[in-house]
């Protein structure tokens, strides 16, 4: 049983996550600060950034070299939760971020927010097909761990998701926690660049990790070329699969259309010039690379997976495909490349969708409301 203690909900905001990028902590950090009269306090990897408002907190390199990362994480959010007494502690992703929350609370006092980022898969079968390298170690699911982490979902006093599908998913197991669909946010650009003015053909933005399958990504690229030997693929991200990729390439005779960016931690200039962004991800919550790239005017053609259903209407502002179909992903790329006037307007229609669900503004007038 997890107590919750009472007090006084005057404290700043804790927040427990790991950001894989700068965007990716702007995006969810600056709403949360903006709505908040009170500091907000970021434990985290190190982060080479500076927001109002915010402090950001990280395990000494001694303690890191001693212990494993989550538990020096939790030793340093304890501490923080213990002096500090936060009104509210925030976890992004369940384990082990959420749960590190949950236990601070109990400590602490405060309201506890699990931030669902990854949907339902955080949960289903004790998280074994999640991102989560530990828990991918499991290797098939495990019910027992499953309820055990839906008993825990039920302390939170809230429950922060991506969409219908997430909502759904905690309502048909019981919810008794207060349950919102707070994306990340983006700005909104005045204007963007003509079909005309931009080199790049596909986009992706994102870490090099298995579970965005880019090695279909590419398959799908090999398609492309051989209908446009010219084509232009730029890969905006690092990740443990570089080198497998660049040698994929290399086999599939595409090495010359395919620009590996590396990590980059502002990629604006480069979907200022693009026309299509393209996930093929085994897994994603809402994709803040793909909500940035629709602000820019990028159309994007992402697999039906997680929450990108909520964040796009296929066949107005973008096209969701169900499953990873080569050839499906080859039609309406081509489609989108070959036909500017449907390019124009699918792109103005992403620009209106990703204002109306995740501008900056409305994201920090949903976490006021909170």
């Amino acid at each position: 049983m997890v107590v919750k203690p009472t007090g006084e909900k005057n404290g700043p905001i804790l927040i427990i996550a790991t950001f894989h990028n700068q965007n990716l902590a702007i995006s969810h950090i600056v709403p949360i600060a903006s709505a908040s009269n009170m500091p907000v306090i970021v434990v985290t990897d190190p982060v080479n950034l500076t927001l109002n408002n915010v402090v950001f907190k990280s395990p000494g390199p001694a303690i890191s070299k001693i212990v494993p990362r989550a538990l020096a994480k939790f030793a340093l959010a304890l501490r923080l939760a213990i002096r500090e007494r936060p009104s509210h502690i925030i976890g992004y992703h369940f384990f082990p971020s959420a749960v590190i929350a949950l236990l601070c609370r109990s400590f602490a006092g405060g309201s506890a927010i699990y931030q669902s980022t990854g949907g339902p898969i955080e949960i289903e079968g004790g998280g074994w097909n999640s991102e989560n390298k530990l828990l991918r170690n499991l290797q098939r699911p495990s019910k027992f761990l499953e309820k055990m982490s839906l008993d825990l979902v039920r302390h939170f006093d809230y429950v922060v998701g991506r969409g219908v599908r997430a909502e759904e998913f905690f309502t048909q197991r019981g919810k008794v926690f207060d349950y919102r669909t707070i994306l990340g946010s983006v700005e909104i650009p005045c204007s963007v660049p003509d079909i005309c003015s931009r080199d790049i053909d596909v986009l992706f933005v994102g870490r090099l990790a298995e579970t965005k399958r880019l090695n279909v990504f590419l398959q799908i690229v090999k398609a492309l070329v051989t209908k446009r030997p010219e084509l232009c693929v730029a890969i905006i991200g690092d990740g443990e699969q570089k080198a497998y990729l660049s040698d994929l390439c290399v086999d599939l005779g595409i090495l010359e259309n395919v620009h590996f960016t590396g990590k980059l931690e502002n990629v604006f200039e480069w979907l200022s010039r693009s026309k299509t962004f393209v996930l093929t991800s085994r897994t994603e919550g809402v994709s803040i690379a793909m909500l940035e790239a629709m602000a820019h005017g990028v159309v994007p053609v992402v697999i039906d997976v997680g929450e990108l259903s909520s964040a796009l209407r296929s066949g107005v502002s973008g096209y969701l495909i169900k499953t990873p179909s080569e050839s499906q992903f080859c039609e309406r790329i081509e489609d989108l490349l070959s036909n500017p006037t449907r390019w124009r307007s699918f792109s103005a229609s992403a620009r209106l969708n990703v204002a109306e669900i995740a501008a900056r503004s409305t994201v920090t007038e949903q976490w006021l409301s909170l």
